[in-house]
């Protein structure tokens, strides 16, 4: 008698922030032993993998390399539970290139923008609920991992971006019990400095002149902004600037941050209210020194436009089978309130007035974000030619791009 064996190997996502620490301890013990299951069996001969082959998962990092030249680019993307997979075709095909690593939930991915082969994985899902392990960098295209052992005790890094004018120099933004605050690295991620100790779970840098415009956000205390590289912050929107929530009952959660590649000066803040409800966006035009409100949270529930952004509770809400995303009467009994789950604003790299905003599903605006200018671009039930799979994580524009052309998504299912 033959006796088949087929291991089958799952990724399970429990958000229990109680439970991190008996996952980690149990993801890390079975983490040695992954290689030898997979190739082993009761015969000793080699495991040979079965399937499944086509299951996604939820992508919360994409990189795009390539030339405007070109139609074919070579993409990266960080999986929650999955590591870091790569495509050479334009995302026809998929590999996986950390399989093997201590820690693949890869949370997000920067890339040197000086040598393409240079990349940095940082992981932990802090809204997840499962720990990494720190920071790992590959210098050969993805061949090869790394842990930056300085890294190794920061528990959620949520944002990795290398400094436009210095390859040495690199930003991160960290939280979790272990060794949080927004970080800073001169020397390629040998070593890393706390220049903000509050909770960081978002930071972007701008090249001015030479210089390293840096904006962080955390859940605590909002928006700081450095002029001087991280030397110094001044909080521009949270609580050392203008309050955005009582210091009882904090109003404000989740933050992210997007500049224009077109126009630097031009940034944009969008954040969800401590129930997961959008809380408002923030438009400056002059770096980031001063902040304008351009939409505020919204409670009126008579609205029946639900196609609007200015109906804010749509952006992060929705009904569990889809009828107010083409209007109609929102029920707040079937509402999903989830915006510190999946967020992100960013905008149109020819053009600063376009703005894209991702939630439950996908919003656009093509006049700066002004109250009532945002357009649903995809829905997330049906089957019709503008169905995305739920729950928007992250945008990354082709080289390519073309306006009408948003360029790849990664969302709870697929990249």
């Amino acid at each position: 008698m033959i006796i088949i064996i087929i291991l089958l190997v799952f990724g399970l996502i429990f958000g229990c922030a109680n439970d991190e620490e008996w996952q980690q301890e149990e993801y890390d013990s079975a983490a040695p032993t992954y290689e030898s299951l997979y190739n082993s069996s009761v015969t000793k001969t080699n495991w040979t993998h079965m399937g499944p082959l086509n299951v996604g998962g939820r992508t919360r990092s994409l990189l795009i390399q390539g030339d405007s030249a070109s139609s074919i680019h070579t993409l990266y993307a960080g999986g929650v539970t999955g590591g870091v997979f790569k495509s050479t075709d334009g995302g026809e095909s998929w590999k996986a290139l950390n399989d093997l690593m201590p820690n693949i939930n890869v949370n997000t991915l920067a890339q040197d923008p000086k040598n393409n082969n240079v990349i940095y994985a940082g992981t932990g899902e802090r809204y997840g609920g499962f720990r990494g392990a720190g920071i790992f960098k590959t210098e050969d295209a993805g061949a090869n991992w790394t842990l930056l052992d300085n890294s190794s005790d920061i528990w959620f890094v949520n944002k990795i971006v290398v400094s436009p004018n210095n390859s040495d120099v690199i930003y991160a933004a960290t939280s979790g019990i272990g060794s949080a605050g927004l970080k800073k690295s001169v020397d390629k991620g040998i070593t890393w400095t706390n220049i903000h100790s509050d909770y960081s779970v978002d930071v972007a840098v701008v090249n001015k002149d030479g210089t390293d415009y840096v904006y962080g956000y955390s859940e605590w205390k909002g928006l700081i902004v450095s002029f001087d590289g991280g030397a110094n912050f001044t909080h521009k929107v949270g609580s050392s600037s203008f309050v955005l929530y009582d210091a009882t009952t904090p109003n404000y959660s989740r933050g992210s941050i997007a500049f224009s590649k077109s126009t630097p000066s031009r940034g944009y803040l969008l954040v969800s209210n401590a129930a997961g409800q959008l809380y408002g966006i923030w438009k400056t035009s002059d770096y980031g020194a001063n902040w304008t409100k351009t939409i505020s949270q919204d409670n009126d529930t008579t609205k029946t436009d639900s196609w609007l952004l200015s109906d804010s509770r749509d952006v992060f809400d929705d009904d569990g089978n889809g009828k107010n995303c083409s209007g109609g009467t929102i029920d707040l009994n079937d509402l999903r309130s989830q915006g510190n789950y999946d967020q992100y604003i960013t905008v149109d790299p020819a053009d600063a007035d376009v703005v894209w905003v991702g939630g439950i599903e996908l919003f656009r605006s093509d006049s700066a974000a002004a109250s009532g200018s945002f357009n649903k671009a995809s829905v997330w039930y049906g089957s019709e030619g503008s169905y995305v799979h739920a729950d928007q994580h992250y945008i990354a524009f082709s080289p390519t791009y073309g306006r009408d052309m948003p360029g790849y998504g990664g969302t709870d299912k697929r990249a």
